[in-house]
C-alpha cells in the first residue's frame, strides 16, 4: 500500500506539474498565447514580460506551487504519521523512508513543467517550479537561490543567468550544508549525514543536481547567447499590451 501511494503522488505532482498556468492566465486575462510572444514559452519569466508584472508573478507563484504542493502534503504527513509512531518506538524508520522520496515529488513535477503532458510535452524552463519545490523541502537552500537570482538580475539584467547563478548556488549550498553543516535541523533538512543515511543524502543531491540540470538544458540558447554578448535584458512589456 505504501508504495502505491508512492506512485500515485509522484504522478499527481507531475500532472500538478504540467498545467500551464503562464498560458491559461495569459488566455483568460489578456486572450493571448504568451507561447506566440518574447521566449515562446510558458515559464514565468515570459509571462512577467508578456503579461506584466502583477499577472507574472502570480504565474510564478502558482508554478513554484506546482513544485512544492505535494513535497507539503508528505511532510505534513509524515509529521503525523513520526508523532504516532514514536509511541512505537519506529520513529527513526518512518523519517528515513519520507525523506528519501520527498526530494522526487519535485522532480516530477518539475519535469512536468519541462514535458507537459497537456501542451505536447513543450513547457517551461524549470526555474519556478524548481524554486517551490527547493523552499518545500530545504527553506533557507531555496531563499538563498532567490536572493542570488535576484542580485544577479539587478547586477546584470541577465534573468537567465539569474537563474543559472541561483540554481548552481542551491546546489553547492545543499551538498556542502548536508557533508559539512547538517548537525541540526535549521529548517533545511530532517537528518545529518551520516555512512548510516547516505542512501537519503544521495537521492536529495542527486534530485536537486537534476533539477539544475534541467535548467542549464533548457538555457542552452541563453547561454549561448550569453557567450556571444546577444542575450536580451530583462525588460517587463507594457501592461497595456
Amino acid at each position: 500500500m505504501q508504495y502505491f501511494l508512492i506512485v500515485l503522488l509522484l504522478i499527481v505532482s507531475y500532472l500538478l506539474g504540467s498545467i500551464p498556468f503562464g498560458l491559461v492566465i495569459g488566455k483568460v486575462v489578456k486572450k493571448i498565447d504568451i507561447r506566440e510572444y518574447g521566449s515562446k514559452n510558458t515559464g514565468a519569466t515570459n509571462a512577467v514580460r508578456i503579461l506584466g508584472f502583477k499577472l507574472g508573478v502570480l504565474c510564478f507563484f502558482l508554478d513554484a506551487l506546482k513544485g512544492g504542493l505535494i513535497i507539503i502534503i508528505v511532510r505534513i504527513l509524515m509529521a503525523t504519521n513520526v508523532e504516532l509512531n514514536f509511541q512505537l518506538g519506529m520513529i527513526k524508520i518512518n523519517e528515513n523512508i519520507n525523506i528519501t522520496i520527498t526530494a522526487l515529488y519535485g522532480l516530477t513535477a518539475v519535469l512536468g513543467h519541462v514535458f507537459p503532458i497537456f501542451l505536447k510535452f513543450k513547457g517551461g524552463k524549470a526555474v519556478a517550479t524548481s524554486v517551490g519545490a527547493l523552499l518545500a523541502f530545504a527553506p533557507v537552500i531555496g531563499m538563498l537561490g532567490i536572493l542570488v537570482f535576484y542580485i544577479t538580475l539587478k547586477m546584470s539584467g541577465y534573468a537567465s543567468l539569474g537563474s543559472l547563478m541561483g540554481a548552481s548556488t542551491s546546489l553547492l549550498t545543499l551538498i556542502v550544508y548536508d557533508l559539512f553543516m547538517g548537525k541540526g535541523d535549521y529548517g533545511v533538512l530532517y537528518f545529518e549525514y551520516s555512512k548510516y543515511n547516505w542512501a537519503n543524502y544521495s537521492v536529495e543531491v542527486i534530485s536537486v543536481f537534476l533539477y539544475v540540470l534541467i535548467i542549464f538544458l533548457r538555457h542552452r540558447s541563453n547561454i549561448d547567447k550569453l557567450n556571444k554578448g546577444t542575450e536580451s535584458r530583462f525588460e517587463f512589456e507594457d501592461e497595456e499590451n
